[in-house]
């Protein structure tokens, strides 16, 4: 018998699967009794076993269930009762990417009040660099972290004006750090070029690198008309676009000095479904630009338009399996080989798995990335 062949959903087909895939999977990740997301389903040989609570991916989550309200759509959760149980708890805050994301969801809940008090509680310091030092992730300059830290501030400037007390030095502050990581051939380092680990990691990005930088950059050109900041957002977008994989795949690291990518695997759903969307459409609505091909392209490789003509997403259990991948070995033998020897190889057709595990956090940010 002849396999079917496999028709692609539209776009708004897989936009709205995505997103109710999200709002039903969502509430088996959920701790009622702690109020927070748990960090990953994972599938064994005995069925899904839920592992974990996590601060940061209910930060994301709350990211994405509260934006995806905003919207004016309805979600299963008291967000603000697991809000105000976040805003109970600042001990659990231990990396400047944790504070970033709180400060930037506590923006989005609407309640101005409540963010007048958690920005000047808390972000009270005129140095930005003094109040970050303190943090391992804020130390090494490390470039996700920074990006959610410029864009809790710019939606903190947007909610409270712009003339809220050290807002203007905290974004002038942390977009020259964040700049210092970018090597102007459209892509970030993972983090800065000091130290050991700087000259072990900085000159290679992930694409979480290019994504978060990209929507920071693009909000705060949009909010405040930042040249500078929409020409580098442009370039950043323009550059994972034009490297991204001929089944849509949004490969995983880069080189910040050459200005290519490296090294393709893993492919992990959440940037194909979520993360590149998500940076995308505010490159979109700043710039004026139309990203539409590369985002439904990514989108199609979670409906089986991959390396392995699977569905990545289960249905049934309601959740979206974690990535397609190679063996470490091969992972960072192409990586160096690519790196240092002029090799150019990043898909591969052979020796390839799936990660089934869904993370919390990827069903988070596919409902901010799609939200109305």
């Amino acid at each position: 018998m002849t396999q079917a062949v496999h028709q692609p959903q539209s776009f708004e087909a897989l936009r709205q699967y995505f997103i109710d895939i999200a709002l039903a999977g969502l509430p088996t990740l959920f701790d009622e009794k702690n109020q927070r997301f748990h960090f990953r389903a994972r599938e064994s040989a005995t069925g899904i076993v839920i592992e974990g609570d996590s601060l940061r991916y209910t930060l994301i989550t709350m990211l994405g269930l509260i934006k995806f309200r905003n919207g004016g759509q309805e979600v299963p959760f008291d967000l603000e009762a697991i809000h105000e149980s976040l805003l109970k708890s600042p001990g659990s805050f231990l990396t400047l990417g944790d504070w970033s994301l709180m400060l930037w969801l506590t923006a989005l809940m609407g309640d101005d009040d409540v963010l007048d008090k958690f920005y000047h509680t808390y972000f009270r310091s005129p140095d930005m660099v003094e109040f970050a030092g303190e943090f391992k992730d804020a130390a090494d300059r490390c470039t996700m972290e920074m990006a959610w830290y410029l864009t809790a501030m710019v939606y903190t400037g947007q909610k409270l004006g712009w003339k809220t007390p050290n807002l203007s030095k905290h974004i002038e502050g942390i977009y020259r750090l964040l700049l210092e990581n970018y090597g102007g051939q459209g892509v970030f380092g993972h983090q800065a070029l000091s130290g050991f680990k700087g000259r072990l990691r900085g000159n290679i990005g992930t694409f979480a690198d290019q994504v978060y930088p990209i929507y920071a950059l693009s909000a705060l050109s949009r909010l405040q008309n930042h040249g500078q900041a929409l020409e580098i957002a442009n370039s950043t977008a323009t550059k994972i676009c034009a490297v991204q994989g001929d089944l849509g795949q949004w490969w995983w690291h880069y080189h910040r000095p050459g200005g290519r990518a490296v090294g393709g695997y893993p492919v992990y759903g959440v940037h194909q479904d979520a993360m590149a969307p998500l940076a995308l459409y505010a490159n979109e609505a700043a710039a004026g630009l139309s990203h539409h091909e590369a985002i439904y392209k990514g989108m199609r490789w979670i409906d089986r338009e991959n390396e392995l003509g699977t569905d990545m997403v289960d249905a049934s259990r309601r959740y979206v399996w974690r990535n397609i991948l190679i063996p470490k070995g091969k992972r960072f033998a192409t990586l160096y080989r690519n790196q240092f020897l002029g090799g150019n190889q990043l898909a591969f057709g052979s020796g390839l798995s799936i990660t089934k595990e869904c993370w919390s956090y990827h069903l988070g940010w596919i409902l901010y990335a799609f939200s109305p």
